[in-house]
């Protein structure tokens, strides 16, 4: 995940949520557990939604696993929208060069590389195949200037195809009813009343959209939840049929949790009026209604943003927003009434038909709560106009700056000599042909980089100890004949990881002590002893909550889901819930990775910044990280949590300590440990410390200590 540059949110400019990325995470987890050949990995990351499948089940997996190209950081904002897809492709070209094939491509963006054989020519050949595709495009939020990305539904099996159309076609036949009957109810209003509902209104801020109150105007009514995290209002605009005194209403439905001081502001011919109202009780008129006053509109203006048509006439105007709220605030529709209207039916018939309405809106609501979850994910695509095929080489990297057209295709200088030019049909971006090449197995660079990947996993430095450049500024192989040895075994061996792995932890080289030390060999070179170095940020956290019994094994699903839409507000402002990471209990793994916003207990640690491609972590060893383990409270919590399980039904200290010891340190203690730790113990005791929170002390101490945090 560190080289996919995996995170749960956008970063940059707009930090947006992925709500969808778990499924990509969760891919990557399921693929290393199931071993899957690590050619066919590549493939379904570059090319899985245009990969044959065998069934549902295949093709839904592979088009998961694209979102290793829709998970990176993007300038959402970026005005400029073809510097901005040129700015994504070339993310994507870089990150597939450093992760997979251990060059630094992006270099060549506006230059021939400097010191790899590497031209322009070439980088702008990839950079076609990664511009041809789709994933980040459209518009999000309304805002012209803002780009989204597209969430691609999953396919489904036939029983769950049927039912999801069969559950459509009734929604669509009880819809049509619903629209018939509120027509109904809509003209036994008073006679020149003119009703405007929330869908016409203009809005600002992220209202939601609702069902759950009964009488309501239309489809639905809206809805700002109770912590805003930023201002919401909404303004209803009404082209009257003539000046006159009107009574102005509102719909809100009523109910408890209803804001009760929610601030109406009426714009009439005197200028304006501030209305509060209490939304709890259900309006008086009808059971739809609340009456807000009277008021005068007789000025003639044309108002561009009220009518469509540009009409002069009378307008009126009411504004509602969520200054100084406290609760849930409720948006519904306004209804302008003339002041000597005619009612324009009995209540009986009304009461009806609002019994009909409510009905169809139950049923409604209940096809909604059974209709099949569709399941989405960020999926990449190709693209079918202007931007798919070939690009012109852009000068000095600049959008509009353009050179001669670059051919779709692939390195040189990894490919076989005179080899062939791909053949990329017209109407695909050609990420096939480029996961084919990747993963040949003639590609020298592919294989090479993996296996040196793994081999840094299990000694704390790879072969080659740049892991993301093979180029000439990364470092030499120290064991060039054992790379590829390694390589030659891994594609022979089908890709396999785990055969791999199994290979390494089975050599003598691997099961030394690290202990010995070579005057001839200070930095261990030569491996005549195995690497000490510090544990992994997620196995010191996991580690301590599985020793404590606290850690929840199971998979999990989406890390951010609950914070809505942002992951940061664009005032900065963060999620509560982001500052309360300690209190979590699932595995590191699933912890939220928000760009801006990492978990303490992983980033003191030296979790890298997930905007980049990092093969190798910064191996630190900083006073903040021993502040960590003596002050967090999540460290306080696991220390006492220790303590309470030692010591239940245990009043033996040498007993309790031996536990400790085996549990966390897993080794014996010996006597000159014992001693120490019962003269501790002992010591705090006598100062008046109750002998749990005395233990629990002690068990503090065993996590910070230099044997727990380290690799040996």
């Amino acid at each position: 995940m560190d080289v996919a540059r995996y995170a749960d949110s956008n970063g940059g400019d707009f930090n947006l949520t992925f709500p969808e990325s778990w499924r990509y995470r969760n891919y990557l987890i399921d693929a290393f557990n199931h071993d899957m050949p690590y050619d066919q990995f590549i493939r379904e990351q570059i090319a899985g939604d245009l990969l044959p499948a065998s069934g549902i089940e295949e093709r839904n997996r592979q088009m998961v696993a694209t979102g290793f190209l829709m998970v990176a950081p993007k300038m959402l904002t970026e005005r400029n929208k073809p510097k901005m897809h040129l700015d994504i492709a070339d993310e994507q070209v870089d990150t597939i060069g450093r992760a997979i094939l251990g060059l630094t491509l992006g270099c060549a963006r506006c230059h021939d590389h400097k010191f790899d054989p590497i031209p322009t020519s070439d980088y702008y050949a990839m950079l076609g195949i990664l511009h041809s595709t789709r994933t980040a495009d459209g518009i999000l939020m309304g805002n012209v200037n803002v780009s989204g990305w597209k969430e691609t539904e999953l396919e489904l099996d036939e029983n769950t195809r049927q039912q999801v159309a069969q559950n459509e076609t009734t929604t669509k036949t009880i819809e049509k009813e619903l629209k018939r009957r509120q027509k109904e109810i809509e003209e036994l209003q008073p006679t020149g009343t003119v009703v405007i509902d929330d869908i016409a209104a203009e809005k600002t801020g992220p209202w939601r959209k609702s069902k759950l109150r009964p009488n309501h105007i239309g489809s639905h009514y809206l809805v700002a939840d109770k912590d805003k995290n930023e201002l919401f209002s909404i303004k209803w605009k009404a082209l009257l049929p003539e000046p006159g005194e009107y009574e102005i209403r509102v719909s809100f439905g009523g109910g408890d949790g209803l804001a009760k001081k929610a601030p109406y502001i009426v714009r009439h011919a005197g200028g304006e009026t501030p209305v509060t109202v209490d939304q709890t009780p259900k309006p008086a008129i009808k059971g739809m209604w609340h009456p807000i006053g009277k008021f005068t509109f007789n000025a003639k203006t044309t108002d561009k943003s009220a009518d469509p048509n540009h009409q002069k006439g009378v307008y009126a105007e009411v504004e509602l927003s969520t200054q100084g709220t406290v609760g849930f605030v409720i948006a519904d529709a306004i209804q302008i009434v003339p002041i000597n209207a005619s009612e324009g039916s009995d209540d009986k018939q009304f009461d009806l038909l609002l019994v009909e309405i409510t009905r169809l809106k139950e049923k409604l609501e209940a096809l909604t709560a059974q209709k099949p979850v569709i399941s989405k994910a960020m999926v990449a695509a190709d693209h079918s106009g202007e931007r798919l095929g070939d690009m012109h080489i852009r000068i000095r990297g600049e959008t509009n700056n353009l050179g001669t057209k670059a051919p779709r295709g692939f390195l040189q200088v990894a490919s076989k000599t005179n080899a062939d030019k791909p053949n990329i049909p017209t109407d695909q971006s050609g990420r096939v042909e480029l996961a084919n090449w990747i993963t040949a197995p003639e590609n020298p660079l592919t294989s090479r980089v993996m296996v040196n990947r793994i081999w840094q996993q299990f000694f704390g430095r790879g072969i080659v100890s740049t892991t993301d450049n093979f180029g000439i500024r990364g470092t030499s192989p120290t064991h060039p004949e054992l790379l590829d040895f390694l390589a030659e075994n891994f594609i022979d061996d089908d890709w396999s990881v785990k055969s791999l792995i199994r290979k390494i932890v089975q050599s003598q080289t691997y099961q030394q002590s690290s202990m010995v030390v070579s005057s001839s060999d200070t930095t261990n070179q030569f491996l005549r002893r195995q690497n000490c170095r510090p544990a992994s940020a997620e196995t010191i956290r996991d580690s301590i909550l599985a020793i404590t019994g606290e850690l929840n094994w199971a998979q999990q699903e989406s890390a951010v889901e609950s914070l809505g839409m942002y992951a940061i507000a664009t005032s900065g402002k963060r999620d509560p819930s982001l500052g309360k990471t300690g209190d979590l209990r699932q595995r590191s793994i699933y912890m939220p990775v928000v760009r801006g916003a990492v978990p303490p207990s992983l980033a003191i640690f030296d979790l890298p910044n997930p905007d980049l491609v990092t093969g190798t972590r910064a191996g630190t060893t900083v006073p903040t990280q021993a502040l960590f383990m003596m002050n967090s409270k999540f460290i306080q919590d696991m220390s006492k949590s220790m303590s309470v399980r030692v010591c239940a039904g245990n009043d033996d200290v040498e007993m309790m300590i031996r536990e400790l010891y085996q549990r966390i340190l897993i080794r014996q203690a010996d006597q000159d440990d014992i001693s120490k730790a019962q003269e501790y113990i002992s010591g705090l005791i006598r100062n008046g410390k109750p002998k749990q929170e005395a233990v629990a002390s002690f068990v503090q101490i065993l996590f910070s200590s230099t044997e727990f945090r380290f690799v040996e």
